[in-house]
């Protein structure tokens, strides 16, 4: 009988996040008779590091402790030094981020595989300025090319990738997958909680606040909606916080709730969860919202279109995020409309759920050997 096969998750650290809840997801539904995980995170995580989680599972959990700036100039030693631990080239190394991709790019007869989470020339300016931003995606998509397996969370993804670097025509997609959330049933007294008046509409946006996020767009949207009858929950925190207060001006309609761990609760009294997002990759909280049954208003963005034609087969809660007043008008139009709220369930579970996830990139390990 043979052993099983090593596969080395490589991630930037193990704050929870996107990349790093995908692999967690991937490693609750992994079939430990043929992989054996192990998950090596380059940074510290701080205060909100959930190593524990991922030993909980039985995964093998190692913290290299370094810098970002360290990481900046000294990639190919980093890519010597995972060499040296883990000298079997039979272990397939999978990186999630941006310095992980860079490093197992620098390995030589290595199985690499990376999972590309965002639209680097997006992300990467976004957050980082147009300088350092620019030259950041560029030396990702050069890397890319370099590793024997390339992964993207959507069709659009991939698309974007394969028309922009001459390397990635073989792309494969796996998407994003999410756990269906234990279901509460204590939506009144949550609703009491928050003071959500009597004949409002929940709106739920779960995001950090940042630019890309589109924070600032939503609040207006929701102030200059003709029917005022909505709740906005906003479940998050960020740069972006005092500029999310200034635009809401006291309107008890806009609820900044900052950083919450318990969004499955807040989906209890959800009636809709929206996103204004100007860039994504496959965002886990709208997959998370349609598998509870939620409804989402979403931005126009081809991860976005592509996953309500996946669920809904067509965009009519899709509105263009560059245009005033789209999203008001949405507002205006869903607020009666009533949902087949088991049939989305069903339908995103079916495309998104973590262990659909998981035998996808199964199928990848067992092809790299």
């Amino acid at each position: 009988m043979h052993s099983p096969q090593t596969i080395l998750y490589l991630v930037p650290s193990l704050i929870p996040c996107g990349p790093i809840n995908v692999v967690y997801n991937i490693l609750r539904h992994l079939d430990r008779k043929r992989y054996s995980p192990v998950v090596v995170a380059l940074s510290d995580a701080g205060e909100r590091c959930n190593q524990a989680d991922f030993e909980a599972l039985g995964v093998e959990v190692h913290n290299l402790h370094l810098t970002k700036w360290y990481l900046q100039w000294h990639v190919g030693e980093v890519a010597r030094r995972m060499e040296a631990l883990f000298p079997d080239k039979r272990v397939v190394l999978h990186a999630h981020g941006y310095y992980p991709t860079l490093i197992l790019a620098a390995m030589k007869g290595r199985k690499t595989l990376t999972t590309v989470h965002n639209i680097c020339d997006e992300d990467f300016v976004m957050q980082k300025g147009w300088a350092l931003g620019s030259y950041m995606a560029t030396m990702y998509k050069r890397c890319l090319p370099k590793l024997a397996r390339c992964v993207a969370i959507s069709n659009s993804m991939r698309q974007y990738y394969v028309s922009k670097v001459a390397g990635c025509k073989r792309m494969e997609v796996v998407y994003n997958g999410v756990e269906q959330m234990a279901k509460n049933n204590d939506a009144s007294v949550l609703r009491k909680e928050l003071k959500i008046p009597d004949g409002y509409k929940v709106l739920l946006y779960p995001a950090v606040l940042k630019k890309r996020k589109n924070h600032i767009y939503l609040e207006k949207e929701l102030l200059n909606a003709t029917n005022g009858k909505w709740v906005l929950l906003i479940a998050g925190d960020g740069p972006l916080r005092k500029d999310c207060i200034k635009v809401a001006d006291g309107d008890e309609r806009i609820r900044l709730l900052g950083y919450r761990s318990d969004i499955d609760r807040l989906l209890s009294v959800t009636d809709f969860l929206v996103s204004p997002s100007v860039s994504e990759g496959l965002p886990m909280a709208v997959l998370e919202a349609l598998m509870a049954g939620v409804p989402c208003l979403l931005s126009a963005i081809p991860p976005h279109r592509e996953i309500m034609q996946q669920v809904f087969g067509n965009e009519t809660l899709i509105f263009d995020e560059t245009q005033r007043g789209a999203l008001a008008e949405l507002f205006d139009r869903v607020g009666g409309q009533k949902f087949n709220h088991s049939l989305i369930s069903e339908r995103a579970k079916a495309a998104y759920s973590a262990e659909v996830m998981a035998r996808g990139y199964e199928r990848i390990y067992c092809q790299m050997g």
